[in-house]
């Protein structure tokens, strides 16, 4: 029944060949069961993988731990899981996002090259956040590059 089928994939959130499929069929069930798998492995999945495809999903989730779980990622040592904490966050688009998302770059734990893919979720956000935060993201994302061509305006017909 639909309960053997919920432990299954369950059971396949621990194999990250098809942890992205596990933790897309889990957040269709909905289920009260599904729900806390998804949160566990956001949380503390071996795989950072799987942990990476259970944060993403998150924020469709609405729990009340949502935004500590991805705000804690945010600091994490591994790229996949910064990775899946700022796109969740980013995806959410709200201010409070923006805000975890700031925090983070300004904690003073990422390296440059750790910071840029936040700062450019913070960028793409916008909002009063990104604006509050301007001279940091100005320092972290490179500048344009100025090619000594003119930039004509093209007409497309």
């Amino acid at each position: 029944g639909g309960e053997d089928a919920e432990a299954v994939i369950i059971g396949a959130l621990d194999n990250p060949d098809v942890a992205w499929t596990a933790v897309s069929s889990l957040r269709n069930m909905g289920t009260p069961t599904a729900r806390a798998a998804l949160i566990q492995a956001a949380e503390s999945a071996d795989d950072p993988q799987v942990r990476a495809a259970a944060l993403q999903e998150l924020p469709n989730l609405g729990t009340d731990d949502a935004q500590r779980i991805l705000t804690d990622a945010l600091l994490d040592s591994n790229t996949d899981i910064r990775y899946g904490a700022t796109s969740a966050l980013e995806g959410s688009g709200s201010t409070q996002a923006a805000q975890a998302i700031a925090d983070a770059l300004r904690s003073g734990t990422l390296s440059d090259d750790e910071a840029m893919p936040l700062a450019q979720a913070l960028e793409r956000m916008g909002g009063e956040v990104a604006k509050a935060n301007a001279a940091l993201l100005e320092d972290l994302l490179p500048a344009p590059v100025d090619t000594g061509m003119p930039v004509e305006p093209i007409d497309i017909p």
